[in-house]
């Protein structure tokens, strides 16, 4: 199998962007070239077309709850599809390779479609576009409770990967991101043909909160279900990493990396993560997100990172 560490371009902080924030070619073009940044996840990129779920502007699909420091979002993987996105993704990748970035491009199902037909076709698109890893969206889009999140079902998972490396063989570096997951279900990942895991993500189908200025729940699609992200799930995304660095470590794989995202809220999270917990990488979606500019939030963190390594030394 492939592996990641060795792609991560030394000369950059171990920063990232996740997965749903980094999918036009402006926002690629735009973030390549931060030298504070060593990866983008570009996407989730879908099959096809995706306007999200609320294209008109009727519904609310995005909402912050100050007081929590708490982001609820179910917006719906909006973005161009892979025929649309091929016509910009190979010089978009070729930008961020000139800045000594890292191109990860994450791709992922819609509602109906099957994972094991679809995933496949969408890893050996990534590979064309220049990808340098993939990472498989087991943890997004927020369903309907009758509809659970590929993460949680291992068998589907399972059949995933191995549809996957049949397709693409053995070389190409691929990853799979998920939300919180039992032990057991832990135990179960790794022993799966993967060469990283990007943990937490967000808490998936969490009950909205209510709008106090309309009395409704504020995130008006999907049943009110949402992702819940941002400094709340801080704890629980450190939780969540050491967990899976113990398990590793048990089963003798404690050489497959993993990327930690998800409650990050300073650069000193990042110095802790990286060097006290042993991530790979460290990384946000919805503090990128939120931000009128996300260059400045990955300028704040590495200003603190740096502040942080300083105190050590």
């Amino acid at each position: 199998m492939g592996n990641l560490a060795e792609l991560v371009p030394k000369d950059r902080l171990p920063v990232y962007v996740g997965a749903g924030v980094v999918k036009e070619k402006t926002q690629i073009e735009h973030l390549a070239p931060e030298e504070t940044i060593g990866a983008l996840v570009l996407g989730s990129y879908t099959q096809n077309e995706h306007a999200g779920n609320d294209a008109d502007g009727h519904y609310n699909v995005f909402w912050w709850d100050k007081e929590q420091e708490a982001a609820y979002n179910s917006i719906g993987l909006r973005n161009p599809g892979s025929k649309n996105a091929s016509g910009f993704l190979p010089e978009a990748i070729k930008v961020m390779e000139a800045a000594g970035q890292l191109a990860i491009i994450s791709v992922t199902t819609l509602k109906g479609e099957d994972p094991k037909v679809v995933l496949p076709e969408m890893a050996e698109w990534a590979l064309e576009m220049g990808a340098q890893a993939v990472e498989f969206n087991g943890s997004c889009p927020n369903l309907d409770p009758q509809h659970p999140l590929l993460c949680y079902d291992v068998d589907e998972m399972l059949g995933v990967v191995v549809a996957v490396r049949q397709r693409v063989g053995y070389a190409p570096v691929l990853g799979v991101k998920v939300s919180d997951l039992p032990y057991d279900t832990v135990e179960d990942y790794i022993g799966m043909d993967l060469d990283f895991y990007d943990v937490i993500n967000t808490k998936g189908n969490q009950p909205s909160p209510i709008n106090p200025a309309t009395g409704r729940p504020a995130i008006e699609v999907n049943e009110g279900l949402a992702g819940q992200s941002g400094p709340i799930i801080h704890g629980l995304a450190r939780e969540n990493l050491l967990k899976w660095k113990d398990i590793l470590r048990r089963h003798q794989r404690d050489k497959i990396d993993i990327l930690s995202i998800g409650g990050v809220d300073d650069g000193y999270e990042v110095y802790d993560r990286i060097h006290n917990m042993g991530a790979l990488m460290v990384g946000g979606a919805q503090e990128f997100y939120r931000a009128k500019d996300p260059r400045e939030v990955a300028q704040r963190w590495a200003l603190q990172y740096a502040e942080r390594l300083d105190l050590i030394a």
